[in-house]
């Protein structure tokens, strides 16, 4: 049972007062709108045949999970005399608890069937119908006590399996709890390693993406490395070039100056050779001694011919 009610006893004499009904809940329960405590009467256990109810307010319940009560008014007692018991149902078709059955009588307490008895004995007849329909009664009433003595013997016997119950369900509880926890973190985990995943295969895009670029630049180096190998060639043989360019021209610059030099001899050959001519003109009107000023005039210009002929040798 999830609903224990407490301090259960008859119900004895008329309702000037009303009357409050104490239970108390298992941990895991809690109150919800459309509860209900209620009177039954011991042979119609079926939800729906309550005689007399009352609504459970879940915010007047306490949240600690201790004692509860409901109040029924003095109108909302049952007004014939049976054994009832009281229920707790959920939206009228599911009951979590049940009380110890209790009888609700409408005589004086005072007036038992031994009392009446004894005074029927006395007197030799009985004093009112009531007291004969009681003491005719005597006989059934035992016969209802011992059944109710059976069904509490059963009560308590459920009662303790209830609270047997109730253990395993708190052991039950924390154990769901601790799992529970676990289960948490163990979601969390595994967000984690989705999160893992999805960041290792965005790793691994990546890297591929650089593996391809890394590839696609070494090529491009190689093809650079192809093109500077053979502009390097290029500006070996252009060096190569230059070097024979520059050789040609300073051999042409040596060339130049000894042709240079070679035309200054050449011109001071001439000049000396106009010099000559002039002398050897000037001979030819000198008599006797112009043969031999003549020769040796001659004898100049021929050195002088030599020389430009051996390209300005020494």
């Amino acid at each position: 049972m999830q609903v224990v009610f407490h301090n259960v006893s008859d119900i004895v004499g008329p309702m000037t007062s009303d009357h409050v009904c104490s239970f108390s809940l298992s941990p895991l329960l809690k109150a919800e709108d459309g509860d209900t405590v209620a009177f039954y009467r011991v042979t119609n256990p079926a939800p729906h045949e309550f005689t007399n109810c009352v609504q459970v307010d879940p915010d007047a319940m306490p949240a600690d999970g201790k004692r509860g009560s409901v109040t029924f008014g003095a109108d909302n007692v049952p007004r014939q005399e049976d054994f009832y018991q009281f229920q707790y149902v959920r939206d009228g078709t599911q009951v979590l608890g049940a009380s110890i059955p209790f009888q609700r009588r409408l005589a004086d307490s005072s007036r038992t069937p031994a009392s009446i008895r004894s005074s029927i004995i006395a007197d030799g007849a009985p004093k009112s119908d009531e007291d004969f329909m009681l003491v005719k009664s005597l006989d059934s009433e035992k016969r209802q006590r011992d059944r109710v003595e059976d069904m509490e013997k059963q009560y308590a016997e459920l009662l303790a399996v209830s609270e047997k119950l109730n253990g395993e369900l708190a052991s039950r509880s924390e154990s769901f709890t601790a799992l529970e926890a676990k289960y948490r973190s163990l979601v969390g985990a595994d967000e984690r390693a989705q999160q893992l995943k999805v960041d290792l295969k965005e790793l691994l895009d990546s890297k591929i993406a650089a593996e391809h670029q890394h590839q696609k630049t070494k090529e491009e180096n190689r093809a650079l490395k192809d093109k500077l190998s053979k502009a390097l060639l290029n500006h070996d043989e252009l060096r190569c070039m230059v070097q024979k360019q520059d050789a040609e021209i300073k051999k042409g610059r040596e060339e130049s100056k000894e042709d240079a030099k070679s035309f200054a001899d050449m011109k001071q050959t001439v000049g000396e050779l106009s010099k000559a001519q002039v002398a050897f003109n000037k001979a030819l009107d000198l008599g006797p001694n112009a043969t031999v000023k003549l020769r040796s005039y001659r004898i100049h210009f021929c050195q002088h011919s030599l020389h430009i002929a051996d390209g300005g040798g020494s």
